[in-house]
Formats: C-alpha cells, sequence, structure tokens
C-alpha cells in the first residue's frame, strides 16, 4: 500500500506515506496508552471524567481542522511562496480567535458550575480545560501545518515530542499518587504549549500577519469550512447510528454485542487517518499543479492501494472473525461470524470513502461530502429496523453496511460528473497572490 500510494505522488517518496502511517500510530496509541493508565490508576469515575473532557477536546480540533487547517491545506496549495506565507500567519490569526472563544466559554461554563453549586471536580476539569483546549489546538495546528506541506517529518518530530512528554508528565503524576483527570488533561496542556511554543516562535520569525485580509480569510474559510465540519459531525454520527437505534429497538445487550462487533471494524480507523492526514494536501497539490487527469490518477490509485489492503482484513475476518471475537470479549459472543463478516467488508467501502472524499474536499466540493453522509445515516435508519427481528448485530451490521456504500455512491456520482465538468464548482481555482485573487478562491 505504502509503495502504491508513493507511486501516485510524483516527487514524494515511500517514505512520506510511511511516516504518515506511524504518525498517526503514535498519536492514536498514546491516546489509548493515557486512557488505560487513567482507567487503571484512577477508577472509571476519573475515566469518565477524563473521557468527556476529551471528547470536548476531539470536537474543538475538528472544528479547527475545518474552518482553518483543511482550508489551508486545499488554497494554500494554490498560492506562491509569500502569499501562501501570508495565509498561512493569517490562520494563526484565526486560531487566536478561536482560542480565545473556547477559553473565554469553558471560563464562563466553569463560573456558571460553581454558582450553581456543581461539585467542585467538575469545575476543576472545566478550568483545566480552559487552559488544555487552546494549548492542543497549537499543537493540531503546528502539526497540520507540516501536513499540509507534506512535511511529514516534521509532523512526526512535533507529535513525538508532545506524546513523549505526555507520557512521562503521566508517569510522573502516577509515581506520586498524584494521577487525576485534571492532572492528565494539566500534562498534556503543558506538553503541547511546550512543544508548539517553540514551533510558534520559529514560525512568527519569518511570518507577515496581513490584519487587513483576516477577516477575507475566514469568510472564505467559513464558506468551505462549514461543510467539512459538517461532514465530519454527519460522519461520526453514522458510526453511533446503529448503537442509538439498537439502543432504542433491540436493549442495552443487543447494542453491547454490536459495539463489540464494531471495534474491531475499527482497528483500521489509524490508517484511514493517517493516509488522509497525506492525501488532502496531496490531491490540492496534484490539482494544483498537474490538473483534474492527475487528480483522478491519483485518487484511483490511492482508492486500489487501501482497499486491497482493506480487502485482506476483510478476508481475515471472515475467516477467523468468529475466533478473534471470543479471544478479545469471551465466549459469550458466539455465533458472531456472520456479523463481523459483513462489518469487515466495511472498511472497504471506508477506503474509498476517504479517497473520494479527499479528493472532492480539493475540488472545492466538500458539500458533496456532507450529503452523501446524510444519504449514509438515512439508509442505515431504514435498513435496520427491517432486519432487526432476525439478529440486532446482523441488523447492525448491514445497516452499517449499506450506509458506507450509500455514502460511496453518492461521492462517486458527484466524483464522476466533477471529472467530466467544466464548470467551476468542479474546477480549482486559479492560483492568487493578490488580495483580489484570494477574494476568487
Amino acid at each position: 500500500m505504502i509503495v502504491s500510494l508513493a507511486r501516485s505522488l510524483p516527487g514524494v517518496a515511500a517514505w512520506r506515506p510511511a511516516l504518515a502511517l506511524i504518525d498517526q500510530g503514535v498519536v492514536s496509541g498514546s491516546r489509548f496508552a493515557a486512557t488505560i493508565v487513567i482507567g487503571r490508576l484512577c477508577g472509571p469515575e476519573e475515566l469518565g471524567a477524563y473521557s468527556l473532557a476529551f471528547a470536548a477536546i476531539i470536537l474543538a480540533g475538528c472544528a479547527q481542522e475545518a474552518l482553518i487547517t483543511t482550508p489551508y491545506a486545499v488554497f494554500g496549495n494554490r498560492l506562491r511562496s509569500r502569499s501562501r506565507a501570508t495565509y498561512a500567519a493569517a490562520s494563526l490569526l484565526l486560531y487566536g480567535g478561536l482560542a480565545a472563544m473556547t477559553l473565554i466559554g469553558l471560563l464562563l461554563g466553569a463560573a456558571g458550575c460553581a454558582g450553581a453549586g456543581v461539585s467542585g471536580r467538575t469545575i476543576a476539569v472545566l478550568l483545566t480545560l480552559a487552559v488544555t483546549v487552546p494549548a492542543f489546538l497549537l499543537w493540531e495546528l503546528a502539526r497540520r501545518f507540516a501536513f499540509a506541506q507534506l512535511d511529514m517529518a516534521r509532523a512526526l518530530a512535533i507529535d513525538a515530542a508532545v506524546v513523549t512528554l505526555n507520557l512521562l508528565g503521566l508517569a510522573a503524576l502516577a509515581a506520586a499518587g498524584w494521577l487525576t483527570a485534571p492532572s492528565a488533561l494539566a500534562t498534556l496542556a503543558g506538553s503541547s504549549l511546550l512543544v508548539a511554543g517553540v514551533w510558534l516562535i520559529a514560525f512568527r520569525r519569518g511570518a507577515t500577519i496581513d490584519r487587513a485580509h483576516a477577516f477575507l480569510y475566514w469568510r472564505r474559510n467559513w464558506r468551505f469550512g462549514r461543510w467539512v465540519l459538517g461532514g465530519q459531525l454527519l460522519g461520526a454520527a453514522h458510526g453511533t447510528a446503529p448503537q442509538l437505534l439498537l439502543g432504542l429497538l433491540a436493549g442495552a445487550a443487543a447494542t453491547g454485542t454490536f459495539t463489540a462487533l464494531q471495534t474491531i471494524a475499527l482497528m483500521t480507523n489509524p490508517i484511514f487517518m493517517g493516509l488522509a492526514n497525506l492525501l488532502t494536501p496531496a490531491a490540492a497539490k496534484t490539482l494544483a499543479d498537474d490538473g483534474r487527469p492527475e487528480l483522478w490518477r491519483l485518487l484511483r490509485r490511492a482508492m486500489a492501494a487501501m482497499a486491497s489492503v482493506m480487502a485482506i482484513f476483510a478476508i481475515v475476518l471472515t475467516v477467523w472473525g468468529q475466533s478473534l471475537v471470543e479471544f478479545i470479549y469471551g465466549r459469550q459472543y458466539a455465533g458472531s461470524g456472520i456479523p463481523i463478516a459483513l462489518l469487515g467488508l466495511c472498511p472497504i467501502a471506508w477506503a474509498i470513502n476517504v479517497a473520494l472524499a479527499c479528493g472532492l474536499t480539493a475540488l472545492q466540493r466538500p458539500e458533496v461530502n456532507f450529503r452523501a453522509s446524510a444519504v449514509g445515516i438515512l439508509v442505515t435508519s431504514l435498513v435496520i429496523p427491517l432486519l432487526l427481528s432476525q439478529d440486532p448485530a446482523l441488523a447492525g451490521a448491514v445497516g452499517l453496511l449499506a450506509g458506507s456504500i450509500a455514502t460511496v455512491v453518492v461521492q462517486a456520482a458527484a466524483s464522476r460528473l466533477c471529472s467530466r465538468a467544466i464548470s467551476p464548482a468542479c474546477t480549482a481555482a486559479p492560483s492568487a497572490t493578490t488580495s483580489s485573487g484570494l477574494s476568487r478562491l
């Protein structure tokens, strides 16, 4: 897969896709490790508080990615170096605005909780979040700027430094007996600020902030990024739709069984996330430099590479899926062979979905991804109740697979139209070096 992706990117060495995968593995693995440490040493109550807080952190990160860094990856690759530097500096201003809003909002939330007599632990978590979220967003800004420039080595260096400091901090807190949800969040904040702060100092030395154009950038980013954010939220909702439906219609036991099976299929997520970090800016750069024919060539190779690997994963789950389920979760999940085999097919559809989503984003058509996700949720919501009387886990698996395929069909149809169309909506915007050019992007 790595070799195939590298060949599809002119001038990109094979180690870049490899570093993208390693980088995502480092980030995802560290989050998993932190969850285990807090859960084992602090108990369910602290783990619950930490998990809820981290969900808020991830939500803020998604908002920044959609409204700031994804537009920068798409539009920045169409600008000359000087204009791109100005755009990057303006993106830093936008980050400051988003960080300030989250800081004020969390402080107000903490003050409101204090006035309402809410527990001190909740207030402590909110106050710690007020510092952690801006720090986390700065870390995300640094790593995604590196992704946008296809500098995977720098992104990995930034992430490895933050992760190492964070895990060392958690270990020190655990050894001292001070590990709690707020202290774990504070450690993440300190690690992020230390590493991203060094990056920020280096970045500011060569940056020219043009405040006059900041509003122009924001308006364009909002027009584009709102669809990206909406698509992300719908995509997350699609993943949880089967649990919600099964919980309402079949009860907690059926929901738990399906969740256990889906978790195995979701083991592929770090692969998709890592390659998307590379593929989105690569697609934008290919479109800007070589046009739509080369873009579709890139996407076809990416789809073939990822789908081939996911097909092997599907075969493994078809043959050994039941044994794997029983090994991980126990014999109470026996009889799940067919549902786990069907869920094993979902990553094939997700591989195609990721590649098409990156291409449509590069073509400035994020609204297609949003609408495709909406169709996917609708199909899943219609299929699950129809099959519920036979087997809840089977109904959930078929529903999720049908919705994933429907999403891809909508994306593929729109992509086919864009590949043939000559309308401005499906054509890359011209490079711009002036403020008037920026307004056309």
